[in-house]
């Protein structure tokens, strides 16, 4: 078979498109969101991204069996390492506009935090929160 010009163009014009298509996906990023759920110092692998939940460094939430007049807040400390670098930061759950971060290709927003403060219980001990994170790609 003898290739001509024209469909040698063909060709490559047709390896252009497929490449570029391929460049804007990326495979390492969820094509779904997942909803994860960790303990204090534990993590978990999504996609090329590492998630590593800290602890909680403030907790000033209303008890659910109290009336307060500020509902207080909730914040979480989060370790990422993604493509080698590594970052922390902290994320708000009753701020909307601190909920989430992007990272990358990823999108993670805090979902929530348990347990819940209640007026009888003993201080929420650290190892026992656990916290629900969305991670979906960006």
């Amino acid at each position: 078979m003898r290739l001509t010009s024209s469909s040698l163009l063909s060709f490559l014009v047709a390896a252009a498109v497929a490449t570029s298509a391929a460049c804007s996906y990326s495979p390492t990023a969820p094509t779904e969101p997942v909803t994860i759920v960790l303990a204090p110092g534990q993590a978990r692998v999504v996609g090329s991204m590492s998630i590593r939940f800290v602890g909680v460094t403030i907790d000033t939430r209303c008890p659910v069996d109290a009336f307060c007049i500020q509902a207080g807040e909730a914040y979480i400390a989060i370790e990422i390492t993604l493509s080698g670098q590594r970052s922390a930061f902290e994320l708000q759950l009753l701020n909307s506009t601190a909920r989430s971060r992007t990272i990358g290709d990823y999108r993670l927003e805090l979902i929530e935090l348990v347990p819940w403060p209640f007026l009888d219980d003993p201080p929420i001990k650290p190892a026992d929160y656990r916290v629900s994170l969305g991670i979906s790609s960006n």
